[in-house]
């Protein structure tokens, strides 16, 4: 019994001792990154970075999932009689959940793991160290530019990620489900509003903060070693999903409770 209740305390130990260093990090990173811009050529690299690697992935699984809920929703709707509220639907679901949810998962999977194997292999070369000895403040260099370019490319992202839906959607609706596409569309605008965009947008905005800190974060500090890499990239991979989850709800909440 002493021995769970000693694990148990040191588990809760490390958990807000883990805590607190990454909200003093993301603190000293968001101070640099808006109290002193970094180099545009890095900060460039970064945003076609996110933005390419993510792209291709964005428009398969966006027009997959479109697709998915133009079938569903006409399936659902068809059953009560009211087939004609499937454009609605999707223009509601697409832009104020699955467009932001698509980009975050993406991006985060790609861009994220990326940054966090990047700057895990730094420090396991010490090139961390090497900046930092140089009097290169490591998180303006390293960090900043990759947070900013997350914060400035996602919204971005999900605005093509919400077009990719509607358009993936309506094309099954007129195609297969014979449904009238001007009528589908007009629905999906109808009933949306621009709100529902630029709350889209601002979800973006928060996945890419929570998908950029988390990432370098756990690159930032892993174990100089091999496997120290692996383990950072699987962590952050693992504390963005997770967290996500929670951010999205919470912001659903102030938006839409």
């Amino acid at each position: 019994m002493a021995a769970f209740i000693q694990s148990v305390g040191a588990a809760t130990s490390r958990m807000f001792s883990g805590a607190g260093r990454f909200t003093l990090f993301s603190i000293a990173v968001i101070r640099t990154a808006f109290s002193r811009l970094p180099p545009w050529d890095l900060l460039g690299a970064q945003m076609v970075t996110v933005s390419v690697r993510a792209l291709p992935l964005i428009f398969a699984v966006a027009s997959f999932v479109g697709m998915n809920m133009a079938l569903q929703g006409y399936n659902l709707f068809r059953e009560i009689g009211g087939s004609q509220a499937t454009g609605m639907f999707v223009g509601l679901a697409a832009l104020r959940e699955l467009g932001p949810i698509v980009v975050g998962s993406m991006v985060a999977s790609k861009s994220g793991s990326d940054m966090a194997a990047q700057i895990a292999t730094m420090r396991l070369k010490a090139q961390i160290d090497a900046l930092e000895i140089m009097a290169v403040d490591p998180l303006w260099y390293l960090v900043a530019p990759r947070f900013l370019a997350m914060v400035v490319m996602i919204p971005l992202l999900v605005v093509i990620s919400d077009v990719v839906l509607v358009a993936a959607a309506t094309a099954v609706a007129a195609l297969q489900l014979n449904m009238n596409g001007a009528l589908f569309l007009n629905d999906v605008f109808r009933f949306s509003s621009f709100a529902d965009i630029t709350n889209g947008m601002i979800k973006g905005g928060a996945f890419g903060v929570l998908i950029s800190l988390l990432s370098c974060y756990h690159g930032f500090f892993a174990d100089p070693s091999p496997e120290g890499v692996g383990t950072a990239t699987n962590r952050a991979i693992v504390s963005v999903t997770s967290l996500a989850v929670i951010v999205n709800l919470v912001l659903s909440q102030l938006m839409y409770g």
